[in-house]
């Protein structure tokens, strides 16, 4: 993955293998990003597959925590963005164009996503398969 950089979380017991788009343009393509779970590492050490998963209740949590997630870091752009956009170095505003870029990134794959999950959740309501 020459485009990508691995970077290691933790979470709980287990520490997540993250593979990230390098893209630092805000004019840059961004239609071979991708984001994805490589692998998880349990606190044993046994690597185990990048399954997404296991029910449909840590589905829904999830995207609850996402959410949360969103609006601390809209309420932290909005709250902060003047006074940096006065005090950045050029190296900072590019760091920040970049990051941009990848939020941007993810966020049309959010969005996605979502509309997959829509009309699959319709699809089910209707009683088709």
């Amino acid at each position: 993955m020459d485009a990508a950089l691995e970077k290691g979380l933790v979470m709980g017991n287990c520490s997540f293998v993250v593979f990230t788009c390098t893209t630092t343009s805000l004019r840059a393509s961004r239609k071979d990003a991708k984001f994805r779970l490589s692998h998880v590492v349990s606190s044993g050490g046994e690597v185990l597959p990048g399954v997404a998963m296991a029910n449909a209740r840590n589905f829904i949590d999830n995207l609850r925590n996402l959410r949360l997630v969103m609006l601390v870091a809209l309420e932290h752009v909005q709250t902060n963005c003047d006074q940096f956009s006065k005090t950045a170095t050029g190296n900072e505003l590019r760091q920040v164009e970049g990051a941009v870029s990848q939020i941007r990134t993810i966020a049309a794959q959010l969005e996605k996503e979502f509309n997959t999950l829509e009309y699959l959740a319709a699809k089910r309501e209707r009683g088709v398969s």
